[in-house]
């Protein structure tokens, strides 16, 4: 039988504790062993030796013994590296993702902050902007029953009224045809016709 017996028989480990130093205590010594990983120790030299039958089985496990110990230590110290090494990646991780969450919860704190800062500007900007364009366009174009001559026209005639007390003959010949030329349609404006 392996080693596995051992542990799995109450009485097997009641004897091997009973010659080993006269420990009674079946479950501690299986807790022991399984504490120290010595089960799978003592299984595998079982299991080489064995595989092997050797014509000395004490012979063999006293060769093989050292090499196996040796084989755990370093085992045994990979495995302890290893699990280090990744409770040190995990603390990293978790450091790093909450100082990302960090970041996110004050990114958002500032972009909502600055978003409702910035809506009301961003608005009254707008409404200005579309309120400048539409006086713009308004001066710019002529009214729909305005011509574009008499726009132009408009300051002559102003100047050219008279003042109180003036006869409207002390006016300039060419304001007069300017005002009867306003009178007729654009199209008619040529007088060679």
């Amino acid at each position: 039988n392996s080693f596995c017996t051992l542990l799995n028989d109450p009485a097997c480990i009641e004897r091997g504790a009973t010659t080993m130093g006269g420990i009674k205590n079946p479950e501690g010594a299986k807790a022991y062993l399984l504490k120290h990983g010595m089960h799978q120790f003592f299984e595998e030299l079982a299991n080489r030796l064995l595989t092997e039958q050797p014509e000395d089985p004490l012979a063999f496990v006293e060769a093989e013994v050292p090499k196996m110990a040796t084989e755990w230590r370093e085992k045994k110290a990979k495995a302890d590296a290893d699990a280090a090494e990744r409770e040190k990646q995990r603390k990293a991780d978790e450091d790093a993702a909450a100082a990302e969450k960090e970041k996110e919860k004050e990114t958002a704190a500032t972009t909502s902050s600055n978003a409702d800062a910035s809506e009301k500007p961003a608005e009254e900007t707008t409404t200005t902007n579309d309120d400048d364009a539409d006086k713009k366009k308004d001066a710019d174009a002529p009214a729909a029953d305005e011509k574009p001559a008499e726009k132009e026209e408009a300051p002559k005639e102003e100047e050219s009224k008279p003042a109180d007390g003036e006869k409207p003959a002390d006016k300039p010949a060419e304001t007069n045809d300017a005002a009867a030329a306003d009178d007729k349609p654009a199209e008619t404006n040529d007088t060679t016709a």
